[in-house]
């Protein structure tokens, strides 16, 4: 196996996971260390339907720095490193910056509709863009890629996905929908460098991307419309603020949102 090289958004990317998964354990207490809790991931912004969709847009980005527990984190970060820094090598590194960050969000975009009351963490979903990002950039006449570095691609993408597809079939709640539509807009996004080499269209990419974000937006449009007045949806808001409040000892204000929850979802 080759060594690795340090690539400086992959390495950060890496560092900013490890920290926060360090500091929400921290913040919960010395016992979360093997997995933080549901509630204090969802403090920290989980992606969860119907707080995402009741205006905390922002959890679509950062569900995808935060993780389960210390398993999960070991091996989504081990396959960053080794598929990030052949795609920062492919792409670039503010186009491979822009593909976590979207097919990330794109991830979160198909868990909340297929598993619209599900709490989502993990940096999987925006992972298995970068594989897709990489291997359809791959396409590209002149990349430099050695036989050692195919090699670990392939490596790394055989056991990501083979214990994604283990976990998947014997863990309940394994988010199957973030990975594929984190790794269908990896495809997507990564094609559009093969069209750039070959007709020599330099901006292509970056206009690809543009638009890859607007239609983000108009997909959560689209998923808030289609899940809006959803009883289901609104009875889980209702129990998780509820819920938040009582652990603050604000009984008064918890009772009247879990009564409603109650009402909505009288046999959940």
């Amino acid at each position: 196996m080759t060594k690795y090289q340090f690539k400086p958004v992959t390495s950060a990317l890496i560092a900013i996971n490890v920290i926060l998964y360090l500091v929400v354990c921290f913040m919960e207490g010395p016992t979360a260390i093997w997995a933080p809790s549901i509630h204090t991931l969802l403090d920290w912004g989980a992606n969860f339907g119907p707080l995402t969709l009741s205006g905390e847009y922002w959890r679509l980005v950062s569900y995808a720095f935060l993780h389960g527990h210390l398993a999960h984190l070991a091996i989504n970060m081990y396959v960053l490193a080794e598929i990030g820094e052949i795609c920062e090598d492919s792409i670039g590194k503010c186009g491979y910056l822009a593909v976590y960050f979207l097919t990330g969000i794109a991830a979160g975009l198909a868990s909340m509709v297929f598993q619209p009351t599900a709490v989502s963490v993990g940096a999987s979903g925006a992972i298995f863009g970068i594989f897709g990002a990489t291997f359809t950039c791959g396409q590209i006449k002149g990349l430099k890629a050695t036989r050692a570095s195919r090699k670990r691609r392939f490596i790394a993408l055989g056991i990501f996905v083979a214990i994604n597809l283990i976990f998947g079939v014997i863990i309940p709640g394994i988010d199957n929908a973030a990975h594929m539509g984190g790794l269908a807009s990896g495809l997507l996004l990564g094609y559009t460098y093969t069209l750039a080499a070959r007709h020599h269209v330099k901006w292509l990419p970056q206009v690809s991307m543009v638009l890859f974000a607007v239609a983000s937006v108009l997909g959560f449009i689209a998923i808030s419309y289609q899940l809006a007045g959803s009883p289901k949806l609104a009875a889980h808001n209702y129990f998780v603020r509820g819920f938040a409040l009582m652990r603050e000892s604000k009984f008064d204000e918890a009772l009247p949102l879990l009564d409603k929850a109650e009402q909505l979802l009288p046999y959940d």
